[in-house]
């Protein structure tokens, strides 16, 4: 995800509220959070695409019903397996790509939006209380009202777990069967998955009509393979029969049983009856009806703005299924939608502080297409590529889980940051070359995970020297595949990723070059001396005198330095806060502090000592320096 390394900030600052937690909110949303920070968005797969040139301060708002991200298109399994069901549905919270301090949650519904004031009405999940969220742009991305089982019903991951435990006992205490009424998407993918996870049991798929997928504008070939599929798997399929009759029976042993009449009169016996059949309607009703059409679809163009005859409609936008969009509508069209919308948004946000005209993108129909996932085999159908299924075609359409891992990390969900450690001696870690990077990574507010490491196995084996072939550390790696190594490259990357960005590199060219030339001059005139005293002190090195002396000299003559440019100075470019010029230097004297500069020689350099406390104790810097390591007397050669 190249950067542009001359971007500017602009001065304005926008708001924009996302409604819908789900593909194409989140896609929305991150793609949004790339471009802000002056970078190509995760999406991205045009390689003539250029980086923005303008880093916009933003502030995203996602309100969502749920309580996290529920992979939706791996609901069937995800009630039908325990251990699936707790991998498909991650609180918010908990999601590393998405700890951003640009971005927030709030669990709860829009009840209205009024588009001339642009401010939506907000009812808590918690307190069921009402509150109002100012915007500059809105994104509709809340997406259709469905019933249980083609989604769950709850709202929190705690409550979901529970529901899907009792759909589990429900299915595993069947033992006159198990039915499926309806013989959509979501009927054929859960009865598979019913008969593969528990194949001692009878599974029935009643479908209505004469051919299964009835509703979907597929070819007839599609549904007669997924039909084929089913059967083959242990599937009951009937067909052209309806429901007309449930009637639940309760046992001597104390079980319930239900007694199904079909429409040609044939009576069936299940343990357990799942409805399939189920209307989707849009969550549109906190928008005015306008902005709609007549089933309640919102009406876009293609840039993805509202069409409707309605205030701001250039500040209003709508992704994923809620929107009237010709094809069939799938996660991946949403995803799609969510990054195009992002796009316009952004170009929108430039013009309006440029003066200059948008250049939207526009969004094409969907092609008739699809993808299922029927217990180990898949079936798909594109115009090109016609009907195909198979074992390996499921591995690359869902992988091992539904296509979760497949979505989590297209989106980069993982981790924001990952850094390897250079290897660190016992009583120095960590190492001074990490905590800058951890520093500005706290100013930024963003997550760096650093994870067990070992020097001369970790970076040894396949999969590191993949991504890092010289096997050198610190290494590091980010969201959205980044890999870099050289820590001052690293820092500078993480500086660049967030808020504090202008504070820590500079807003200007003069700051830049001023804290990219005392950078340098850590590195060359500080690090390079002090690194030289430490070899012997660590029993890297053996003692020598030459060395010592001549790098002793050298420390000095920094230091002088230093001393002079600190004098009347709080930070070393500006004097209202630190910038990376200050953690990179403090970085640099970390070992020097704790071996070589004693207590005789921090007399001579005042303005060093104090400036370097004051870092030390700035917010950010302590959590990741520590505290301060004094030595009082330089260890000399053993004698």
């Amino acid at each position: 995800m190249p950067s542009n390394d001359f971007v500017r900030t602009v001065s304005r600052s926008f708001r924009v509220l996302v409604i819908g937690g789900s593909y194409g909110g989140l896609s929305a949303a991150l793609s949004l959070l790339d471009l802000s920070q002056g970078r190509l968005t995760r999406f991205n797969c045009n390689t003539e695409a250029e980086a923005p040139t303008h880093r916009i301060p933003i502030q995203i708002t996602v309100v969502d019903k749920r309580d996290g991200y529920f992979h939706i298109i791996g609901s069937p399994k995800a009630l039908a397996c325990e251990k699936f069901a707790s991998e498909a549905w991650t609180r918010f919270q908990d999601v590393p790509g998405l700890k951003s301090p640009d971005l927030s949650f709030i669990q709860g519904s829009v009840s209205s939006v009024d588009f001339k004031a642009k401010v939506a009405h907000i009812i808590d999940a918690e307190t069921k209380s009402s509150r109002t969220e100012s915007y500059d742009y809105l994104i509709a991305a809340s997406g259709l009202r469905r019933s249980f089982p083609t989604v769950p019903q709850s709202l929190r991951r705690d409550e979901f777990l529970k529901e899907a435990r009792e759909h589990m006992t429900n299915v595993k205490q069947a033992q006159d069967g198990i039915v499926v009424v309806g013989g959509g998407a979501v009927g054929v993918e859960m009865a598979a998955e019913l008969k593969i996870l528990n194949p001692e049991r009878k599974i029935s798929l009643i479908h209505s009509r004469k051919r299964l997928l009835s509703s979907e504008p597929l070819p007839d070939d599609f549904a007669a393979r997924v039909d084929a599929i089913l059967r083959n798997t242990g599937v009951e399929v009937i067909l052209g029969q309806r429901v007309i009759d449930t009637t639940p029976v309760d046992t001597k042993n104390g079980t319930r049983v239900w007694n199904l009449t079909l429409s040609d009169g044939q009576q069936l016996k299940a343990g357990h009856v799942l409805n399939a059949v189920s209307q989707s309607i849009p969550t549109s009703t906190y928008l005015p009806k306008e902005a709609l059409n007549e089933e309640g679809y919102i009406k876009v163009h293609r840039s993805l703005q509202f069409s409707g005859v309605i205030p701001n409609a250039e500040h209003h936008w709508a992704v994923g299924d809620l929107t009237a969009w010709e094809g069939i509508k799938r996660c991946g069209g949403a995803m799609h939608m969510g990054h195009y919308a992002a796009l316009n948004i952004h170009q929108h946000m430039i013009a309006e502080c440029t003066g200059g005209k948008p250049d939207y993108q526009t969004l094409q129909p969907f092609p008739t297409a699809m993808g299922l996932a029927l217990g180990k085999t898949a079936v798909s159908y594109t115009p090109v590529e016609g009907t195909r299924e198979g074992e390996d075609l499921m591995k690359t359409l869902f992988g091992k889980d539904m296509g979760h891992t497949i979505c989590w990390n297209y989106m980069r969900l993982e981790i924001g940051f990952r850094l390897i450690p250079p290897r660190s001696w016992a009583t120095y870690k960590p190492s001074p070359r990490v905590m800058k990077a951890l520093a500005v990574a706290n100013l930024n507010g963003l997550e760096v995970v650093v994870p067990e490491f070992a020097m001369g196995e970790t970076n040894r084996t396949p999969d590191f020297l993949s991504k890092f072939p010289l096997g050198k550390v610190p290494a590091f790696e980010a969201a959205d595949g980044t890999t870099l190594f050289e820590s001052d490259a690293i820092t500078q990357y993480i500086a660049e990723s967030g808020p504090a960005a202008d504070q820590l590199i500079g807003a200007t060219p003069a700051k830049r070059a001023t804290i990219r030339q005392w950078i340098c001059y850590a590195q060359c005139e500080i690090l390079d001396p002090v690194t030289q005293l430490a070899l012997w002190r660590l029993g890297i090195r053996p003692y020598d005198e030459k060395t010592e002396e001549t790098n002793l000299a050298r420390l000095e003559r920094s230091l002088e330095c230093l001393e002079t440019h600190l004098k009347d100075r709080t930070w070393f470019v500006s004097n209202e806060r630190l910038s990376l010029a200050d953690i990179t230097i403090a970085a640099a004297l970390v070992w020097g502090f704790s071996m070589a500069i004693d207590a005789e020689m921090r007399q001579k350099y005042p303005s060093v000592v104090a400036w370097y406390e004051r870092t030390l104790l700035a917010e950010g810097v302590k959590e990741a320096f520590g505290e301060k390591n004094f030595i009082e007397k330089r260890q000399g050669p053993k004698a």
